[in-house]
């Protein structure tokens, strides 16, 4: 999950939106950069997964 949209419904904007609102309420940028970094290497994983499912 991705706040409360499945992973599978993930897009580029809705992410740009959750940085921006990050980045809004202070978020220091390494922490997002950490935190972009891991939601990355999940959602780059899952990729070749989506045809075992």
């Amino acid at each position: 999950m991705f706040g409360d949209r499945p992973l599978r419904l993930i897009r580029l904007t809705g992410v740009l939106e959750w940085l921006t609102r990050r980045l809004d309420e202070g978020t220091p940028k390494s922490s997002l950069k950490l935190h972009f970094e891991l939601l990355d290497a999940v959602l780059n994983a899952a990729v070749p997964d989506q045809d075992h499912c």
